[in-house]
């Protein structure tokens, strides 16, 4: 009996398969995978990472700086800050509008990024001007110091005298009868030969001493820019080039102080130490 009745009563198992699922559990059986399937994706996928305080603080520090800088050169590049003011010391035969002309500083630049040594190399090229120094004070002045160069000798232009200063420049006309010592060079011509080949020249010109400066009638260079003093006396110093001239111009003092010289005598103080005197009768 009790066999039979469980044989014949119905599975509950069995009756739960059998039964038709309705939509409300088919809804909820559907959201339920949805949640599973959305935590498999998540767990699959990695997660992105949020930037660091560190590198946000870095980066905003980039953006400020950077709109400082360019700010900062746009406000430097308004017309408060270009050249208003320009200061010419120690000019004695350059004038201010020659000054402002070579430089372009007449034209009022900005003065952010002025290159003081380029301004400096162009000043060296006016005639008087051996050494020039510019400093720029903000927020729009210029100041120019120059060292000027001094006259040294005179040699001919043309149909003309000019002085010649110590920096080989063409210094303007010169009268005749100027007590300096004349250059002599026979590259003179057309083209002002001081500043090259008759460098030399110039540089002894400069570095004659008192005791004999004002004996020196002439100072001669020969092709190869060796240099000869033509005395008053008349009596000739052959010195070389422009090296060693401490020695050499000690060597022409002691001659002309104790040695008895002839007319047309040429003496080699190339080799200080080993000084030779040629008289005319000798060949």
């Amino acid at each position: 009996m009790s066999r039979r009745g469980e044989a014949g009563r119905p599975s509950s198992r069995g009756a739960t398969r059998g039964r038709r699922e309705t939509p409300q559990t088919r809804g909820r059986r559907e959201a339920s995978e949805g949640r599973r399937a959305r935590r498999d994706d998540s767990s699959a996928t990695p997660k992105r990472r949020r930037p660091s305080k560190r590198f946000l603080v870095v980066l905003t520090l980039l953006v400020i700086g950077t709109s400082v800088v360019l700010g900062g050169r746009w406000v430097l590049r308004q017309s408060y800050f270009r050249v208003q003011s320009v200061h010419l010391v120690g000019a004695t035969h350059e004038t201010m509008p020659a000054v402002l002309r070579l430089t372009g500083l007449g034209r009022h630049p900005e003065l952010y990024g002025l290159s003081t040594t380029a301004l400096e190399r162009s000043l060296r090229a006016l005639p008087w001007v051996s050494d020039a120094r510019v400093t720029v004070s903000w927020p729009h002045t210029v100041t120019i110091t120059v060292h000027e160069t001094r006259v040294v000798a005179v040699a001919a232009k043309k149909a003309t005298w000019a002085y010649v200063g110590a920096n080989g420049a063409d210094l303007g006309a010169a009268p005749a009868n100027a007590n300096l010592p004349t250059l002599v060079d026979p590259a003179a011509g057309a083209a002002w030969p001081y500043s090259r080949q008759g460098a030399a020249g110039v540089a002894i010109a400069a570095a004659l001493p008192p005791a004999f400066a004002d004996q020196v009638r002439t100072i001669n260079i020969d092709p190869s820019g060796a240099v000869s003093l033509g005395m008053t006396t008349p009596v000739l110093f052959v010195v070389g080039d422009a090296t060693n001239l401490h020695a050499k111009f000690t060597a022409i003092a002691s001659v002309l102080k104790s040695s008895t010289l002839t007319p047309g005598d040429v003496v080699n103080v190339t080799v200080p130490d080993e000084l030779t005197v040629t008289s005319p009768s000798s060949g």
